[in-house]
């Protein structure tokens, strides 16, 4: 049986990664936020994780729920912890983060782990640290924001590592693969085909990785790095399947971020078998070289991923027309959702959306609206695949409850007694 990894191979990457986020996003100790759009429908979600009643995951723009409610208990459980248990935040958003943060962390650490199995040498684990933090470096969004595309990210990363060890004879690390596989399966549907198939990519990277794993000495490190190619190839196939039968519109990037991985396992497999093939060399020289490089680009890597703007967790976005430029907050919410339960005087508050764009702030005023106590409901039951039926509302609310119009800026219809300024939509009272 292989030797069990030290403490440090688990606390190092962990506390690396998770201080460099809770050092760039301090401001979540202080700073309150209010989510609407995607990440209020997904907040309507972990509220009822909260509860332990939720068994489905986030809702799809193709109007049906993703297979695991995983991550969204995760962010449950910070938003517990850090908001309503400790207070150290000021806002349940910002403990979700901060949940999100620590998930990552480890998965990262699951990485190192994995490669630190196979090399059992400080410089390869320190090697593979430092290409987990160059890939954040380079798209430090997987590691900071709640959007669910970047969510999958690294896992994915994860699971892949872990797949081509247990493939190349390393079962001890089967509890990784099975672990990212089931927060993969649970938070996309198109993993319930790449994870069992997997139990263009660039081919310089992949040529060049494939050239420096055959000058290796035959061994584990070897073994590893042939099983990590493979994997990557068989991950690219599977992709390019997915790509021609399963995705719709090919102009929606965001569904294909997780594979991002396949260039950076070509750059681990070149890290490790340039470090591994200098620490092995006789001259002591050069091995203490293999050490110097790991140590120099991890830190490096480090300052890199610590000095992307992106790093830091958007609140708002630059770009309207782009939901992957940053989060959805509105610090307008709570005061709009007050003097709309003040309006309703002790009834139902029922959203009506005047234009189908006005969907961002009807979830932040349904969240908000849950968290202070105030009854809301949607009237139109088509948006049950976003809110879900808890915020649809009965014909006794429609009934009784006061009506409130969400309108896009710059749509408001000439006449209307507005009532509410939010900054995804203006609320006027509705004449029904």
């Amino acid at each position: 049986m292989a030797a069990r990894r030290p403490l440090w191979v688990w606390l190092a990457p962990f506390t690396a990664v998770f201080g460099v986020l809770l050092a760039k996003n301090a401001f979540l100790f202080t700073t309150p936020l209010h989510e609407d759009a995607d990440m209020g429908a997904v907040s309507i979600l972990i509220e009822q994780a909260r509860r332990f009643t939720l068994l489905v995951g986030n809702y799809s723009r193709e109007k049906f729920n993703h297979p695991g409610p995983a991550v969204l208990y995760v962010q449950s459980w910070g938003e517990s912890l850090f908001w309503s248990v400790l207070h150290l935040v000021p806002t349940a958003w910002n403990g979700q983060l901060i949940a999100l943060y620590a998930l990552n962390a480890l998965f990262a650490t699951l990485v190192v782990a994995t490669g630190y199995g196979w090399t059992r040498t400080v410089r390869g684990a320190v090697a593979v640290l430092a290409v987990a933090l160059a890939y954040g470096a380079l798209h430090p969004a997987m590691f900071s924001s709640d959007w669910m595309p970047y969510v999958y990210v690294l896992p994915y990363f994860a699971f892949l590592v872990a797949i081509a060890s247990v493939g190349a004879g390393r079962y001890q690390d089967s509890w990784i693969a099975a672990l990212s596989g089931w927060f993969l399966i649970h938070g996309h549907a198109s993993f319930l085909f790449f994870v069992p198939v997997l139990r263009a990519v660039p081919l310089l990277l992949f040529a060049v990785a494939g050239a420096i794993t055959w000058r290796l000495p035959a061994g584990p490190v070897r073994r590893f790095c042939v099983s990590l190619l493979v994997f990557d190839a068989l991950s690219s196939l599977a992709f390019l399947a997915y790509t021609a039968i399963g995705i719709d519109d090919l102009t929606q990037y965001y569904i294909g971020y997780f594979y991002w991985s396949a260039p950076v396992i070509t750059v681990l497999v070149i890290a490790l078998g340039i470090v591994e093939g200098l620490s092995s060399a006789a001259d002591s020289v050069l091995s203490w070289l293999g050490v110097a490089v790991a140590v120099a680009a991890a830190a490096a890597a480090c300052a890199a991923f610590a000095a992307a703007p992106q790093t830091r967790t958007s609140t708002t976005h630059t770009d309207p027309a782009d939901l992957s430029t940053g989060a959805d907050t509105d610090p307008a919410l709570p005061a709009g959702v007050a003097r709309m339960a003040v309006l309703a005087a002790g009834r139902p508050v029922v959203l009506r959306l005047a234009q189908h764009d006005a969907w961002p702030a009807m979830t932040g005023v349904l969240v908000q609206a849950e968290r202070t106590g105030v009854r809301a409901c949607v009237a139109d039951p088509g948006w049950q695949f976003m809110v879900t039926s808890q915020f649809i509302c009965t014909p006794a609310e429609l009934a009784e409850g006061k009506n409130f119009q969400l309108n896009v800026p710059g749509q408001v219809p000439r006449g209307s007694r507005v009532e509410v300024r939010l900054r995804r939509a203006i609320v006027t009272a509705a004449g029904i």
